[in-house]
């Protein structure tokens, strides 16, 4: 079953989840080369 439909289904994708902060991604994957920096960040 693809990772897709997994986090579909579930809301899980290896490790991260639904509703997790920024800092405990940051921590599964380490700091992001680049962010947002404007009030309503875009992805």
């Amino acid at each position: 079953m693809s990772s897709l439909i997994k986090f579909i289904e579930n809301g899980f994708i290896g490790e991260i989840h639904l509703g997790m902060k920024r800092w405990e991604v940051e921590n599964l994957l380490g700091k992001p080369q680049d962010r947002s920096v404007s009030k309503k960040p875009s992805f």
